[in-house]
């Protein structure tokens, strides 16, 4: 896709405050943009793109990352926990197996008191 330098620099401006509109609380998707013009610098620069061309403008879709698991694996506090902040909600759920085995303990606890 070709545009002028000046429509690119408009697409960049454009589309930097939109992801950093659209994500306040996590301004790595605007920072992307930055990485864009770094490497239309490094495409200008090496003959690969165009003056006009960016490569912001040939992707066509964001990269996107699946952390697959069973239900209350884990997942979401993997990923608060990879990214260092609170992205995703976690909540604490206790399994059957757990209630089973905490309610054996309590048993065999309150049966040891008794003796």
């Amino acid at each position: 896709m070709s545009h002028s330098s000046t429509q690119i620099n408009k697409h960049l401006k454009s589309l930097q405050k939109h992801l950093a509109d659209e994500h306040p609380d996590n301004p790595t998707l605007a920072k992307a943009v930055k990485s864009f013009r770094k490497m239309d610098y490094v495409g200008h620069s090496m003959g690969l793109l165009n003056k006009d061309e960016s490569y912001a403008t040939c992707v066509t879709w964001w990269p996107m990352i699946a952390v697959l698991g069973t239900f209350s694996a884990g997942k979401s506090t993997y990923i608060n926990s990879y990214l260092n902040i609170p992205l995703q909600r976690t909540v604490i759920r206790l399994s059957m197996i757990n209630l089973q085995l905490f309610a054996t303990a309590t048993m065999m606890s309150q049966k040891h008191s008794l003796a």
